[in-house]
């Protein structure tokens, strides 16, 4: 069993994979139910989400950053945190939509 200082990396990495799943659900109800009225209350909670995420990612940034050793190399923490860290950027960036849609008419 990890001892409590490995446990946290472990954890940051579930809490980052939940934030991660609830935003892939969110991005399918989304996509299922899509209206462009709603364009900016969906935008505006899938950044919540990627905020969420990267508060986890800078987390993980500063344990390895005062860590001196880890349970699991040093580098494989730090890119599984940036791949999280993308995914949730790249959701994001899904519902940006040129600027003459969301003028009224």
């Amino acid at each position: 069993m990890a001892n409590k200082a490995d446990r946290q990396y472990f954890e940051n990495f579930i809490e980052a994979s939940d934030y991660t799943c609830q935003a892939s659900k969110y991005l399918v109800e989304c996509l299922n139910n899509f209206n462009l009225d709603n364009i900016k209350a969906m935008l505006d909670t899938m950044h919540e989400f990627e905020h969420q995420g990267d508060d986890k990612h800078h987390e993980m940034s500063a344990m390895l950053a005062k860590a001196f050793v880890t349970p699991v190399d040093r580098e494989d923490l730090a890119m599984i945190s940036q791949c999280s860290a993308f995914m949730w950027t790249r959701f994001r960036k899904l519902f940006r939509t040129p600027s003459p849609l969301l003028k009224s008419s």
